[in-house]
C-alpha cells in the first residue's frame, strides 16, 4: 500500500487554512497536520474532521518562526502549506520544507521581499526536484489563470483586464497580530503598475470601472501590480495591454483610514502592528455586512475584434481563497512534476483548474465573443 502524502498546514485552523483542510482531508491519498502555536485550536478542528478524514488528521503545536520547531513540524512532510501570516518568514519556512524532502506553497501577500527570498531557493529547489508555489489563493492566485485561459479561448489575444471586489464581514472574524501588521504591509507595498500599449507604466489614477452584476454592480477599481500579471507577456506574447485592479472597501475607509494610516506608518513605522489594529477595527465599524467575492476578466484580440469576459464569484471571500489553493495542490500531486519557483497562476493548467474550482462550488462564467 502507498503511504498517503502527508500535508502540513501552518496555521490549518485559521480563516483560510481551515477551509484548506476540510476541502483535502476527504482525500485517500492524503494525512493533513495541521500546524501553529494554538495547539487547542488544531486539535478541536482535527477532531472535527476525523469523521471525514480518510486518514487520522494530526494536531502539533509549534512556532514556524523558530527553525527547530519548523524542523520537528515538517518531518516527514511531503507538502508545507502556509496559510498563516508567515510572509516575513516564507523563506526560511521554504528552505526548511525543501530540507525535509517537501514541496511548498504559500497564501501569503504578493510582496517583493517575500518573492525574492522564494526565488533565490530555485536552483536548490530544482536540485532537490522540489515544487515552491507561491501567491496561491484568489488574489493573487486567479488573475493570471483567467489572462492564460483567455489566451486559449481568443488566439492572438492583446489586451486583458482582471477587476477584483469582495466584502467580508470582518467584525465575525478571528484575526491575530501578525495578520494585522500585514494588512497594513499590503497598503505600504501596492504598486499601480499595469502594462499599456507595451510599456508599464504606474498611475494609481489609471482606473477601470467593472461591471459585477448582482453581487457587486458596476465599482471602479484601481491598479494593483501582481507577481502573476508582470509573468504574463512572457507567456502570451501577444499582450500589449495587461492589469489587476481592485475595488475598495468604501469612502470612509478608501479616503479616510487609509491615508492615515499610511501616513502614520511613515512617521512612527515601529508602530505596525498597532497601525495594523487600527486598521482592523476602522474595517469593522466602517465597512457594509455581507460575504461575497468576485474577480472579472475583460479581455480583447486584434482584428476582427473578438472578446472574452470570465467571471468568478463565491459567496464566502475565505472560501475562493481556500478552493484555488485545493485545485492548485491537486494538480501538484497529481502531477506531473515540475521542480522550481512558480506562482500558483504560472504553475497551473488553466482549463483544468477552472472546471475544478467550478466543481468546488465557485461560479465560474464564461462568454466568448461578446460583452454582458
Amino acid at each position: 500500500m502507498v503511504a498517503p502524502h502527508r500535508i502540513v498546514i501552518i496555521g490549518g485552523y485559521g480563516n483560510t487554512g481551515s477551509r484548506v483542510a476540510r476541502l483535502l482531508a476527504a482525500r485517500a491519498d492524503v494525512q493533513l497536520v495541521l500546524v501553529g502555536r494554538h495547539l487547542d485550536r488544531a486539535r478541536a478542528l482535527a477532531a472535527e474532521l476525523a469523521g471525514t478524514a480518510a486518514h487520522p488528521v494530526l494536531a502539533v503545536g509549534a512556532d514556524v518562526r523558530d527553525e527547530g520547531q519548523r524542523r520537528t513540524a515538517f518531518d516527514g512532510a511531503t507538502l508545507v502549506i502556509a496559510a498563516s501570516s508567515t510572509t516575513d518568514h516564507a523563506g526560511a519556512i521554504a528552505r526548511s520544507a525543501l530540507a525535509a524532502g517537501a514541496d511548498t506553497m504559500d497564501t501569503n501577500l504578493s510582496v517583493p521581499a517575500k518573492l525574492a527570498a522564494l526565488q533565490a531557493l530555485a536552483p536548490e529547489g530544482e536540485r532537490a526536484g522540489r515544487c515552491v508555489i507561491t501567491d496561491g489563493g484568489f488574489h493573487p492566485g486567479v488573475p493570471g489563470v483567467l489572462v492564460r485561459h483567455a489566451a486559449t479561448l481568443l488566439p492572438g489575444l492583446t489586451d486583458a483586464h482582471v477587476g477584483g471586489a469582495f466584502s467580508i464581514d470582518w467584525r465575525a472574524l478571528r484575526f491575530s497580530d501578525a495578520t494585522a501588521s500585514e494588512f497594513v504591509d499590503e497598503l505600504t507595498t501596492m504598486d499601480p503598475e499595469t502594462l499599456v500599449d507595451g510599456d508599464w507604466q504606474h498611475s494609481i489614477s489609471a482606473t477601470r470601472t467593472f461591471d459585477f452584476g448582482d453581487a457587486a454592480g458596476n465599482r471602479r477599481c484601481v491598479p494593483w501590480a501582481l507577481q502573476e500579471i508582470r509573468d504574463l507577456p512572457a507567456l502570451v506574447p501577444t499582450l500589449r495591454s495587461v492589469g489587476f485592479y481592485i475595488a475598495g472597501f468604501g469612502p470612509v475607509i478608501d479616503y479616510l483610514v487609509m491615508p492615515a494610516c499610511l501616513v502614520a506608518l511613515r512617521i512612527l513605522p515601529s508602530q505596525r502592528p498597532r497601525v495594523g489594529k487600527a486598521f482592523l477595527w476602522a474595517l469593522r465599524q466602517w465597512t457594509p455586512r455581507g460575504s461575497w467575492a468576485v474577480l472579472q476578466l475583460e479581455a480583447a484580440a486584434g482584428t476582427p475584434y473578438r472578446q472574452v469576459v470570465i467571471r468568478v464569484s463565491h459567496p464566502d471571500p475565505y472560501a475562493l481563497t481556500a478552493i484555488p489553493v485545493v485545485a492548485c495542490v491537486e494538480q501538484l500531486l497529481d502531477g506531473p512534476r515540475r521542480p522550481g519557483v512558480w506562482t500558483q497562476a504560472s504553475f497551473v493548467e488553466p482549463a483544468l483548474f477552472l472546471r475544478r474550482l467550478e466543481s468546488l462550488g465557485v461560479d465560474v462564467r464564461v462568454s466568448v465573443g461578446t460583452a454582458w
